[in-house]
């Protein structure tokens, strides 16, 4: 009975034992459990952290790369530009005097009081320029011996000035008069091209001491007129004068010497001679 009993403890024991361990079991499963849940909780906001922290640089990257190869197309950009204005030939507005010598130095000039001042601002020499102060077209074969003497390959007349007085403010005789002597140097100098070179603008001081000054713009038409029917070049240097109307002398008709390499830059451009 005793003996029984006893083995009624032991495995009363036992079976306590055995419930404590699968309690114990079953109670560390569930934290190990808990503990890699968490775990794995933790890693992946880690690994969220991290591939948004790579993304993040990536983009930066990318930005940083893009900012640095528009800044370098810029500079390229700005480099080329610039080299392209260095070879690109800056157009001159006149011409030095040693480009007047060189250009025009088959040339002959011929005219009155303005013609004179190529030679006195020694633009030209005497061998370049035919003149008589105060001269009207009329009276221009008394220069044609010297013109032809010189066997210039181009000739550039210059009157009209006095010619506004000479004929009254008549533009239409002022221009047959001119074509007469036109076609008679021509004959002359069968080989030479001639031009003609309007009338520069009159300042108003001048038309107001001689008010036949005011018909210079239909002389200058009547002039174009004429050379377009005849087939010879006409210099027209209205615009240039007008753009430099501060370098007329105090009389209102005459030009300053500054203005000569502007003039001569326009009549070597319309010649073809540049």
């Amino acid at each position: 009975m005793k003996s029984n009993v006893k083995l009624i403890a032991v495995a009363s024991g036992i079976i306590v034992v055995m419930l404590v361990a699968i309690i114990v079991i079953i109670v560390m499963g569930n934290k190990a459990n808990r503990i890699s849940e968490k775990a794995l909780e933790t890693g992946s906001e880690k690994l969220q952290t991290a591939e948004q922290v790579s993304v993040k640089d990536s983009e930066e990257s990318i930005d940083a790369l893009l900012e640095k190869e528009k800044k370098e197309a810029e500079e390229k950009a700005a480099s080329s530009q610039k080299e392209q204005e260095q070879e690109k030939p800056v157009k001159k507005e006149k011409l030095s005097n040693k480009e007047i010598k060189t250009i025009f130095k088959d040339s002959v000039f011929v005219g009155d009081s303005l013609t004179e001042g190529i030679e006195v601002y020694q633009f030209l020499s005497k061998s370049n320029v035919v003149y008589h102060r105060g001269m009207s077209v009329p009276q221009m074969g008394d220069l044609s011996d010297t013109i032809v003497g010189l066997n210039p390959k181009q000739v550039f007349l210059w009157f009209g000035m006095n010619d506004l007085i000479y004929f009254s403010g008549d533009a239409d005789k002022f221009a047959e008069a001119y074509a007469e002597q036109i076609k008679a140097l021509q004959k002359k100098l069968p080989d030479a091209t001639i031009y003609v070179n309007s009338i520069l603008p009159i300042r108003e001081n001048a038309i107001k001491k001689k008010s036949v000054f005011k018909y210079y713009e239909d002389y200058n038409g009547a002039l174009e007129d004429m050379c377009q029917k005849m087939g010879i070049t006409f210099i027209d240097a209205t615009a240039l004068a007008e753009a430099h109307s501060d370098q007329f002398e105090p009389d209102g008709i005459h030009i300053s010497s500054t203005f000569y390499p502007y003039w001569f830059k326009n009549v070597a451009e319309k010649a073809g001679l540049l």
